[in-house]
């Protein structure tokens, strides 16, 4: 994938709820700890669904509390939400790249989170 426009990007995320920026922004910072794995698909989806899960039923992956109805909630979002929220994310990480790259000096965490927010603000 090519990097959007910084424009592009913002148009993108913009059109998104709140709920979905959080989950983007969330899946982004998997990828960005996890460079190596962007292109696992797999483990790109299981990530989606942790975040996922916990935005929708606020509930932290560890608490195991999940009623039948909360992951037919999940399953549901992730069916009907996934790929879109998925596209956001690579681009929200390409582009990210993009910038740190663009802008010179050190590539750390630190930078790569300011620009990563700076993009997710409504």
């Amino acid at each position: 994938m090519s990097a959007p426009t910084g424009g592009d990007l913002q148009a993108m995320l913009r059109a998104l709820s709140a709920m979905d920026r959080m989950i983007v922004g969330g899946v982004t910072a998997w990828m960005m700890a996890e460079p190596q794995r962007v292109r696992d698909r797999e483990w790109i989806a299981q990530r989606f669904v942790e975040i996922a899960a916990q935005a929708i039923t606020g509930a932290a992956p560890e608490e195991n509390a999940a009623t039948t109805d909360d992951v037919e909630r999940v399953r549901a979002f992730a069916q009907t939400r996934m790929p879109d929220l998925i596209t956001a994310a690579t681009a929200l990480f390409v582009r990210t790249a993009e910038d740190l790259q663009q802008q010179g000096g050190a590539v750390t965490m630190e930078r790569a989170n300011a620009i990563v927010r700076d993009y997710l603000k409504p």
